[in-house]
């Protein structure tokens, strides 16, 4: 019995995850990737400003991918909530909540 609960969530997500997927607008030059200038989303734009578009399918060997840029931004954005976290009236205001 518990085998069938577990299979139909899974069935119910595997629908949301399809259901939500294909509301997506993808044409045949879309692609899903990044940008080594992470500022950019879309290939056009990261090509366009100088930046290197890196491809990513189901296929794709991560081993293989230089997400060095990836890693920066991410390294980045931790700093600034870092020090956003550190701020003594934001600690105070979590801390009344």
């Amino acid at each position: 019995m518990k085998k069938q609960v577990e299979l139909g969530l899974m069935e119910d997500m595997y629908k949301k995850i399809i259901d939500e997927t294909s509301e997506l607008d993808y044409d045949d030059v879309s692609s899903i990737g990044f940008c080594s200038i992470t500022e950019h989303l879309d290939k056009k734009s990261c090509e366009d400003a100088g930046g290197t578009w890196t491809d990513l399918d189901t296929d794709t060997d991560f081993d293989d991918v230089d997400t060095s840029a990836l890693s920066d931004e991410l390294s980045k954005q931790l700093e600034e909530l870092d020090r956003c976290f550190s701020d003594p009236q934001l600690d105070d205001y979590l801390r009344e909540l």
